[in-house]
């Protein structure tokens, strides 16, 4: 879809029918100096799609046309954290934002000594895998939070309350993937047994 709609029919973004320009315009455009908003993420693990030569050059577009309309907030792109991943879109980050389940403290302090290298802060913008087992996701969630903790990364978890969308649910609500669940709070409002622990990082 983007070989057509940004390559061909899009002409590279230059076509007035270009389909992304109104979207960008009115999301980060109209939004270039909200103060709520702490930073704009273009694109979730593009690693993980199709053709990521054609999925680059969008994205460079992407970010060039946010930085025209004027974001004051950094503007980058998440990836796993490897360091191949890293600096292919270490142009089109102001920041490194990585996605780093089930955390190793070996490759974080090597993602922490490139970013350094690139004078660029690092933040885990999902952490925290997903299980129905209570006390197995709280063994996570402490593993993941200390070793990320230990190297000097800021994170969040993937998301906070139960909800219908995918690895946010138990069985009763929708089919499960390998995630389970990634969800702290249930869906009538209560923490999940154990998920304070969250609180000690």
């Amino acid at each position: 879809m983007l070989r057509y709609w940004f390559f061909d029919y899009g002409k590279k973004g230059e076509a007035t029918s270009y389909v992304f320009r109104p979207y960008l315009e009115k999301v980060v455009g109209d939004h270039s100096n909200d103060k709520r908003i702490l930073l704009w993420d273009l694109c979730n693990e593009p690693h993980n799609s199709g053709n990521w030569q054609l999925t680059q050059e969008w994205l460079t577009h992407c970010y060039k046309v946010c930085k025209l309309m004027g974001a004051t907030q950094p503007v980058s792109v998440s990836v796993q954290g490897s360091p191949e991943q890293l600096g292919a879109v270490e142009a089109i980050s102001d920041l490194f934002l990585i996605h780093p389940y089930f955390a190793k403290q070996e490759m974080l302090k090597e993602t922490v000594r490139f970013a350094k290298q690139h004078k660029k802060g690092v933040l885990a913008t999902e952490c925290c895998w997903g299980s129905l087992d209570d006390d197995e996701r709280v063994k996570i969630i402490i593993s993941d939070c200390g070793i990320l903790s230990g190297v000097g990364i800021g994170f969040m978890p993937h998301a906070l309350h139960e909800s219908l969308v995918g690895d946010l649910h138990r069985a009763r609500y929708g089919v499960l993937s390998s995630a389970s669940s990634m969800h702290f709070i249930e869906m009538e409002g209560s923490l999940r047994r154990g998920h304070e622990v969250f609180n000690d990082f």
